[in-house]
């Protein structure tokens, strides 16, 4: 089993995280301790409705202070907003639009695979990533923001039924989240060079629904495993399904 007890907690404080996040988002409560927040008027895109609707959010850099473990009703609120406007894209440009209204330095911003059929890769997944300066305890950090789609065409919905279509391994993870999460990482690590960011050092919020949730929990295992380090990992997911066999 791959299994480990000490990756078996942080799973669960996430997907706790996860669950207080879904009961919680929508009341309004801005229930983290947060110093001094800045209340930001964002227009978040909502597929349900006509494109945007005005929400106002609370932002604080301390946040990334504060143990990634534990869950933030800011980052939660935060996330709800990315990971809802992620959906809208392709179609309008609406999650470049709210990394600018959140402070993201535009030239970093990148988009990835959000088109439908890409043969190339099978197990693809629609994800994001764009940097904000920060400042943390007094000194200035870069915050990366990870923002990965669900599932949105019928190449993902094959991937979704991928539990272990090669491999026949019952011990593994879901075979079509590993491989979008792998690939998300293998283009993380080439943002991160790109743009001179420190792996060790820089903070990080990933967030995804439903599909891009689970793919989002294996990317933040992958990176805690592989350089970049785990308190600096701030995951948080929506309606996520299992990523394991």
């Amino acid at each position: 089993m791959f299994w480990k007890r000490g990756f078996m907690q942080k799973g669960i404080k996430r997907q706790a995280a996860a669950i207080l996040m879904a009961c919680g988002l929508l009341l309004g409560s801005q229930g983290s301790a947060a110093a001094a927040p800045v209340t930001l008027p964002l227009m978040v895109a909502a597929p349900s409705v006509a494109r945007s609707v005005p929400l106002d959010y609370a932002w604080d850099d301390d946040w990334f202070a504060q143990d990634a473990y534990t869950y933030n009703h800011g980052l939660a609120r935060i996330a709800g907003a990315l990971m809802s406007t992620v959906y809208l894209q392709a179609q309008y440009d609406e999650l470049t639009t709210l990394f600018g209204e959140l402070g993201c330095d535009m030239a970093t911003v990148e988009h990835h695979h959000y088109a439908a059929v890409e043969p190339a890769f099978p197990d693809k997944s629609g994800y994001s990533f764009s940097t904000k300066p920060i400042v943390v305890d007094g000194e200035p950090a870069s915050l990366v923001l990870v923002v990965i789609r669900g599932t949105a065409g019928r190449q993902e919905w094959l991937s979704n039924a991928n539990v272990a279509d090669s491999t026949q391994d019952r011990q593994r993870y879901h075979e079509g989240f590993e491989k979008s999460a792998r690939l998300i990482l293998q283009d993380l690590t080439a943002y991160m060079a790109s743009h001179g960011l420190d792996a060790a050092t820089t903070r990080f919020l990933v967030t995804g629904h439903s599909r891009g949730a689970a793919v989002a929990n294996l990317l933040a295992a992958f990176m805690d495993r592989g350089g970049y380090t785990a308190g600096n990992i701030y995951a948080y997911t929506f309606a996520t399904p299992n990523s394991c066999s």
